[in-house]
């Protein structure tokens, strides 16, 4: 799948899924469920643009056959402004993968120091140890195993903050923050993934606030807590300001009605549909069609072959502008011939593709996605009927030398509907020459192929089949 695609669905389920959470489940008392919800959303998310829609049977096709000569395709034909676009968007990526990878590296690293700068006072019991922080460092503060306090909390609230923070402990909540950290860094143009983290902190601090025995006392503590200490983004803060008011609704709110759980079924339920729509209109634009075997009678001649628009060399032309060289093909040294086998319907479309037999890396999906997107050909005619004709098409990729040439190239050539070669002709200016074997790529100025009625306008009975003109350089 397309990397562009993946991102752009993935950014699509993740904000549905969240305004769902928003809109239908941030008030509920179910916070587990809620957790739960928001941690398997951002995990089900990266997979649901996987999700494809089975190919149904078609219809069958009655097709000519006929086979094309190897279109040769080399990295040097292709450098286009889409690409250098394509580069400076990877560019740009990874260079914001690099800051938001480097703040959390850095939130690491101050966070270490401060573990190191903090005082074991009790030894570890249930599972986690408690230090006692630097003075005016940071407020009270869990991380995985580790219970953190400030001196005015080890003196004057110990038993309340760490029977609070024993229970981020035991429910991992600081795993829930990291996974988010961690998308952060891959996602770090999301600006939903910033939504799913604070969501998860004020579930994390709902959940341990229904731990407490006495919620008027809970309360009242909540509100005369010291608020002179700075946060930490990484780890759990016994205290944050801007949730005050939250925690204190959550904690006197009635049990949400057990009935609702029903409203998570119904989330999956319509994501999952959301999904297969999304997979239906992808598959328009991106899957590669499947040849539908038939044993239905095929035509070994039509009185009028499909035509490219423009002719055959113009078809050349195209796939000579339109195909890249995949990168990880070029970086692998992969070169050779990928056989395309396509149909050219009786509208004119472009249909059933299937690669008969290719050499990977990127070169089989590069080159069925080029024919896929062809125009509308001219359909052939038997009988004066339009008719589906079958095309078998070589497409040759070949990387350059050292000096610049391309390995093994020489120039197109076509079969026509027999499968008889078009004529080849030399020339060196307006003269005609007669030359034995293949030229040397460097040897060549350029080359034309004349099909049709053009060719035997030209050169009568000679070109019935078409010609290749090949114009060669002056030796001096």
């Amino acid at each position: 799948m397309n990397l562009l695609i993946w991102t752009g669905e993935v950014a699509l389920y993740w904000l549905f899924l969240y305004g769902f959470f928003y809109f239908f489940l941030r008030k509920f008392t179910h916070f587990r469920w809620n957790r739960a919800y928001l941690l398997g959303s951002l995990g089900v998310s990266l997979l649901l643009p996987f999700i494809e829609i089975p190919t149904g049977a078609s219809e069958p096709i009655v097709a000519y056959t006929a086979a094309l000569r190897p279109a040769t395709i080399s990295p040097s034909f292709h450098r286009t402004d889409k690409d250098l676009w394509l580069q400076l968007l990877l560019a740009i990526y990874l260079a914001g993968v690099l800051v938001a990878g480097l703040k959390f590296a850095a939130k690491l690293l101050s966070l270490s120091r401060i573990w190191r700068n903090a005082t074991p006072i009790s030894p570890e019991k249930a599972g986690a140890m408690v230090y006692l922080l630097p003075d005016g460092e940071t407020r009270s503060f869990s991380f995985f195993k580790k219970i953190g306090l400030s001196p005015e909390d080890n003196t004057a609230h110990y038993e309340t903050i760490v029977a609070h923070e024993m229970v981020h402990v035991r429910q991992w909540h600081s795993l829930d923050i990291i996974i988010t950290e961690i998308l952060q860094i891959v996602f770090w143009f999301n600006p939903t993934i910033r939504l799913y983290r604070r969501s998860l902190q004020e579930l994390h601090e709902f959940l341990v606030d229904r731990e407490t025995g006495n919620r008027d006392a809970y309360a009242r503590f909540l509100v005369t807590y010291t608020l002179n200490y700075p946060e930490l983004s990484l780890v759990n803060n016994f205290f944050k300001a801007s949730l005050l008011k939250q925690r204190i609704e959550m904690l006197y709110r009635e049990k949400t009605s057990g009935w609702k759980v029903s409203v998570y079924a119904a989330s999956g339920l319509i994501t999952l549909l959301l999904a297969v729509a999304i997979a239906a209109c992808t598959d328009v634009f991106t899957k590669e069609p499947v040849v539908i075997e038939t044993n239905e009678k095929i035509f070994t001649a039509v009185e009028e072959v499909p035509e490219f628009p423009g002719g055959t060399a113009e078809m050349y032309r195209y796939l000579q502008k339109h195909i890249r060289y995949p990168g990880p093909a070029a970086r692998a040294n992969v070169q050779g011939k990928v056989f395309l086998q396509f149909v050219v319907t009786k509208e004119g479309a472009v249909k059933d593709i299937k690669v008969l037999k290719g050499i990977g890396f990127g070169c089989d999906t590069e080159a069925a996605r080029v024919v896929r997107n062809m125009p509308r050909w001219v359909p052939g005619r038997q009988k004066g009927q339009p008719v589906n004709v079958q095309y078998t098409l070589p497409v040759n990729f070949q990387l350059e030398t050292a000096e610049g040439e391309v390995t093994k190239m020489y120039p197109p050539t076509i079969s026509g509907p027999d499968g008889l070669e078009l004529k080849t002709m030399y020339f060196i200016g307006a003269k005609k020459v007669e030359f034995s074997g293949r030229p040397h790529p460097n040897d060549i100025k350029s080359v034309k192929v004349l099909d049709g009625q053009t060719a035997f306008k030209a050169y009568g009975e000679q070109g019935k089949n078409g010609v290749v003109e090949i114009q060669l350089k002056e030796i001096h």
